[in-house]
């Protein structure tokens, strides 16, 4: 009976960390509109980088069927597009693998009475000249910053699994113990 019910207690503590290792999977989107332009950050819950080759399909308001633009996510799972008429617009992303994810902007008329400018700046710019303004920003800020190394996904999961098993086998080894004391 004791030997079934440390199992059992392996099981769900194995049980519930498997559950949230997987819940980490879903696909979710962040849309920022930006002046002239509409900005998709597309990522999985609980990881700090983005889905680096997303299929990305936008759907003007008046055809929801036709996409208005396709396209991938770059390396970052950032993804922009330029909107030409106020209404619902459509935004879906998926990752080939089953995981997808649809949202809704809605964009007002006062969407495009906004100048161009480089986000956080303050500056306007012509759009192209913001593209590079952005560009140079985001080196600066890249090469001040500390770099910090990712772990991996299937480390993390190897140390959960390691814990689990490292946690029973102490279980045991305390029961073998006092039987044999």
């Amino acid at each position: 009976m004791r030997k079934k019910f440390i199992w059992l207690i392996t099981l769900v503590i194995f049980w519930f960390g498997a559950a949230s290792w997987l819940y980490a999977h879903k696909l979710e989107i962040k849309i920022t509109p930006l002046p002239s332009v509409v900005m998709v950050e597309a990522g999985y819950s609980g990881h700090k980088h983005g889905l680096s080759g997303g299929d990305v399909f936008i759907y003007a308001p008046r055809d929801s069927e036709k996409a208005f633009q396709t396209g991938k996510t770059d390396a970052k799972g950032k993804f922009a597009f330029i909107p030409d008429q106020a209404g619902d617009w459509r935004v879906a992303v998926d990752d080939g693998t089953g995981h997808k994810s649809e949202q809704i902007l809605s964009l007002g008329e006062d969407f495009f009475l906004q100048k161009p400018t480089v986000p956080g700046s303050g500056e306007s710019h012509p759009p192209e000249q913001a593209r590079d303004v952005e560009k140079e920003k985001a080196s600066k800020e890249s090469e001040a910053a500390p770099s910090q190394a990712q772990v991996p996904l299937v480390w993390k999961a190897l140390v959960g699994v390691s814990l689990v098993f490292g946690i029973a086998g102490i279980l045991y080894g305390a029961k073998a113990r006092k039987k044999s004391g």
